[in-house]
Protein backbone atom coordinates (compact mmCIF):
# COMPACT_ATOMS: atom_id res chain seq x y z
CA UNK A 1 0.00 0.00 0.00
CA UNK A 2 1.30 3.44 -0.89
CA UNK A 3 2.10 5.91 1.83
CA UNK A 4 3.30 8.61 -0.56
CA UNK A 5 0.72 11.11 -1.83
CA UNK A 6 1.04 14.31 -3.76
CA UNK A 7 -1.33 17.26 -3.93
CA UNK A 8 -3.42 17.34 -7.11
CA UNK A 9 -3.07 20.68 -8.88
CA UNK A 10 -6.08 21.22 -11.19
CA UNK A 11 -4.72 24.37 -12.82
CA UNK A 12 -1.31 22.86 -13.57
CA UNK A 13 -3.00 19.70 -14.89
CA UNK A 14 -5.21 21.69 -17.26
CA UNK A 15 -2.23 23.77 -18.38
CA UNK A 16 -0.18 20.62 -19.05
CA UNK A 17 -3.04 19.17 -21.10
CA UNK A 18 -3.39 22.39 -23.08
CA UNK A 19 0.39 22.51 -23.65
CA UNK A 20 0.31 19.03 -25.17
CA UNK A 21 -2.82 19.76 -27.21
CA UNK A 22 -1.22 22.84 -28.76
CA UNK A 23 1.74 20.72 -29.82
CA UNK A 24 -0.81 18.73 -31.89
CA UNK A 25 -2.67 21.63 -33.50
CA UNK A 26 -5.13 21.62 -30.61
CA UNK A 27 -6.53 18.10 -31.14
CA UNK A 28 -5.74 14.65 -29.69
CA UNK A 29 -7.56 11.48 -28.85
CA UNK A 30 -8.33 11.35 -25.17
CA UNK A 31 -6.27 8.17 -24.94
CA UNK A 32 -3.23 9.92 -26.37
CA UNK A 33 -3.63 12.85 -24.01
CA UNK A 34 -4.04 10.57 -20.99
CA UNK A 35 -0.96 8.51 -21.89
CA UNK A 36 1.22 11.55 -22.60
CA UNK A 37 0.22 13.17 -19.30
CA UNK A 38 0.91 9.92 -17.45
CA UNK A 39 4.33 9.55 -19.06
CA UNK A 40 5.19 13.18 -18.29
CA UNK A 41 4.13 12.80 -14.64
CA UNK A 42 6.15 9.60 -14.42
CA UNK A 43 9.27 11.20 -15.89
CA UNK A 44 8.95 14.29 -13.68
CA UNK A 45 8.50 12.13 -10.57
CA UNK A 46 11.64 10.13 -11.38
CA UNK A 47 13.73 13.17 -12.36
CA UNK A 48 12.66 15.69 -9.72
CA UNK A 49 10.84 13.82 -6.96
CA UNK A 50 7.40 15.26 -7.73
CA UNK A 51 4.95 14.76 -10.60
CA UNK A 52 3.61 17.64 -12.67
CA UNK A 53 -0.06 17.13 -11.82
CA UNK A 54 -0.01 15.49 -8.38
CA UNK A 55 -2.75 13.14 -9.67
CA UNK A 56 -3.17 9.52 -8.58
CA UNK A 57 -1.59 7.00 -10.93
CA UNK A 58 -3.68 3.90 -11.62
CA UNK A 59 -3.43 0.76 -13.73
CA UNK A 60 -6.37 0.24 -16.06
CA UNK A 61 -6.95 -2.33 -18.80
CA UNK A 62 -5.43 -0.07 -21.47
CA UNK A 63 -2.41 0.73 -19.30
CA UNK A 64 -1.63 3.31 -16.62
CA UNK A 65 -3.41 6.69 -16.48
CA UNK A 66 -3.93 9.60 -14.11
CA UNK A 67 -7.18 8.95 -12.23
CA UNK A 68 -8.61 12.44 -11.64
CA UNK A 69 -7.53 13.58 -15.11
CA UNK A 70 -9.36 10.61 -16.61
CA UNK A 71 -12.48 11.67 -14.71
CA UNK A 72 -12.04 15.29 -15.85
CA UNK A 73 -11.98 14.20 -19.49
CA UNK A 74 -15.22 12.28 -18.88
CA UNK A 75 -16.72 15.27 -17.01
CA UNK A 76 -17.23 13.12 -13.93
CA UNK A 77 -14.62 14.17 -11.39
CA UNK A 78 -17.06 15.47 -8.79
CA UNK A 79 -14.62 18.38 -8.30
CA UNK A 80 -16.33 21.58 -9.56
CA UNK A 81 -13.24 23.80 -9.24
CA UNK A 82 -11.07 21.29 -11.12
CA UNK A 83 -13.74 20.90 -13.80
CA UNK A 84 -13.89 24.69 -14.30
CA UNK A 85 -10.11 24.84 -14.72
CA UNK A 86 -10.22 21.91 -17.14
CA UNK A 87 -13.11 23.24 -19.25
CA UNK A 88 -11.38 26.62 -19.64
CA UNK A 89 -8.56 24.79 -21.43
CA UNK A 90 -9.79 21.42 -22.71
CA UNK A 91 -13.02 20.45 -24.45
CA UNK A 92 -14.11 16.84 -24.77
CA UNK A 93 -15.57 16.62 -28.28
CA UNK A 94 -16.86 13.06 -28.05
CA UNK A 95 -15.88 9.83 -26.27
CA UNK A 96 -12.64 9.69 -28.25
CA UNK A 97 -11.32 13.20 -28.93
CA UNK A 98 -10.37 16.31 -26.99
CA UNK A 99 -9.33 19.73 -28.22
CA UNK A 100 -7.84 22.87 -26.79
CA UNK A 101 -10.50 25.37 -25.75
CA UNK A 102 -8.40 28.31 -27.00
CA UNK A 103 -6.66 28.69 -30.32
CA UNK A 104 -3.87 30.95 -29.10
CA UNK A 105 -3.13 30.98 -25.38
CA UNK A 106 -1.77 34.22 -23.92
CA UNK A 107 1.82 34.55 -22.80
CA UNK A 108 0.87 33.88 -19.18
CA UNK A 109 -1.37 30.89 -19.99
CA UNK A 110 1.14 28.47 -18.50
CA UNK A 111 1.97 30.24 -15.26
CA UNK A 112 1.79 27.00 -13.21
CA UNK A 113 4.17 25.11 -15.51
CA UNK A 114 7.83 25.59 -14.70
CA UNK A 115 10.48 25.47 -17.40
CA UNK A 116 11.28 21.94 -16.21
CA UNK A 117 7.62 20.92 -16.58
CA UNK A 118 7.46 22.36 -20.09
CA UNK A 119 10.70 20.65 -21.02
CA UNK A 120 9.46 17.28 -19.75
CA UNK A 121 6.10 17.65 -21.50
CA UNK A 122 7.87 18.54 -24.73
CA UNK A 123 10.38 15.68 -24.36
CA UNK A 124 7.61 13.14 -23.72
CA UNK A 125 5.67 14.45 -26.70
CA UNK A 126 8.72 14.25 -28.98
CA UNK A 127 9.39 10.67 -27.86
CA UNK A 128 5.83 9.34 -27.77
CA UNK A 129 3.46 11.85 -29.38
CA UNK A 130 3.64 10.36 -32.86
CA UNK A 131 2.97 6.77 -31.75
CA UNK A 132 -0.37 5.24 -32.61
CA UNK A 133 -2.82 4.60 -29.79
CA UNK A 134 -2.03 0.87 -29.94
CA UNK A 135 1.73 1.53 -29.77
CA UNK A 136 1.28 3.86 -26.80
CA UNK A 137 -0.94 1.38 -25.01
CA UNK A 138 1.49 -1.47 -25.69
CA UNK A 139 4.40 0.64 -24.47
CA UNK A 140 2.69 1.57 -21.19
CA UNK A 141 1.74 -2.08 -20.61
CA UNK A 142 5.49 -2.81 -20.52
CA UNK A 143 6.19 -0.31 -17.74
CA UNK A 144 7.19 -2.12 -14.53
CA UNK A 145 4.52 -0.40 -12.42
CA UNK A 146 1.58 -1.52 -14.56
CA UNK A 147 -0.42 -4.46 -13.18
CA UNK A 148 -3.40 -6.01 -14.93
CA UNK A 149 -6.43 -4.66 -13.06
CA UNK A 150 -8.72 -7.38 -14.47
CA UNK A 151 -11.40 -4.99 -15.70
CA UNK A 152 -11.13 -2.56 -12.80
CA UNK A 153 -8.41 -0.15 -11.72
CA UNK A 154 -5.44 -0.60 -9.40
CA UNK A 155 -3.54 2.17 -7.65
CA UNK A 156 0.10 2.61 -8.65
CA UNK A 157 2.28 3.52 -5.71
CA UNK A 158 4.69 6.38 -6.47
CA UNK A 159 7.31 4.26 -4.69
CA UNK A 160 6.92 1.65 -7.43
CA UNK A 161 7.52 4.24 -10.15
CA UNK A 162 10.57 5.55 -8.30
CA UNK A 163 11.96 2.01 -7.94
CA UNK A 164 11.41 1.46 -11.67
CA UNK A 165 13.43 4.65 -12.26
CA UNK A 166 16.27 3.27 -10.11
CA UNK A 167 15.67 5.78 -7.32
CA UNK A 168 17.10 4.42 -4.06
CA UNK A 169 15.34 3.94 -0.75
CA UNK A 170 16.95 6.97 0.92
CA UNK A 171 15.89 9.34 -1.87
CA UNK A 172 12.41 7.76 -1.92
CA UNK A 173 12.01 8.47 1.81
CA UNK A 174 13.17 12.03 1.22
CA UNK A 175 10.59 12.44 -1.57
CA UNK A 176 7.89 11.05 0.72
CA UNK A 177 8.82 13.58 3.45
CA UNK A 178 8.80 16.43 0.91
CA UNK A 179 5.35 15.38 -0.37
CA UNK A 180 3.98 15.26 3.19
CA UNK A 181 5.45 18.70 3.98
CA UNK A 182 3.95 20.12 0.77
CA UNK A 183 0.50 18.69 1.57
CA UNK A 184 0.68 20.00 5.15
CA UNK A 185 1.73 23.48 3.99
CA UNK A 186 -1.05 23.61 1.38
CA UNK A 187 -3.63 22.57 3.99
CA UNK A 188 -2.32 25.24 6.35
CA UNK A 189 -2.59 27.84 3.60
CA UNK A 190 -6.07 26.68 2.59
CA UNK A 191 -5.23 24.66 -0.50
CA UNK A 192 -3.02 27.30 -2.16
Amino acid sequence: MTTMRFTFDPRRTAQAAEWLLHRHDGLLTRGHLLKLLYLADRQCLIESGAPITGDYMVSMNQGPVLSITYDLIKGASGMPEAEREWQMRVITLDPYRVRAARRSPSADAYDRLSERHRSILTDVDVRFGSLSWRQLSDYTHQLPEWENPAGSMRPIAPETVLAAGNIGADRTLEIEREALEDRSLRELLGGA
